[in-house]
């Protein structure tokens, strides 16, 4: 005889719509952080990025951090790319 357990409530059913957890802070974030503020700037000067010079980017400010490691981490833990990946490395 199967075992019966009470399905879990979702937000609008226990009449909050907050969640009970926040998850896990992205890992990239202050590099993210910092990508967005050079967009800006770029922006202003009319010089807008293009996905594939943000990405670029993003490599660019991340390489040789503990971001970087964090990332590749991440990457290999979640069974991310294919042979010819470079793990610690930004993708689109």
């Amino acid at each position: 005889m199967r075992s019966q357990t009470a399905p879990s409530k979702t937000g609008f059913q226990r009449g909050s719509l907050t969640p009970q957890t926040r998850g896990s802070a992205p890992l990239l974030l202050e590099a993210t952080e910092a990508l967005i503020e050079i967009c800006i700037q770029m922006g202003k000067i009319c010089q807008a990025l293009n996905v594939t010079e943000g990405v670029a980017l993003m490599n660019d400010i991340i390489d040789g951090t503990c971001h970087e490691a964090a990332l590749a981490k991440f990457q290999e833990t979640h069974k991310l790319g294919t042979d010819m990946f470079k793990y610690g490395r930004v993708t689109k």
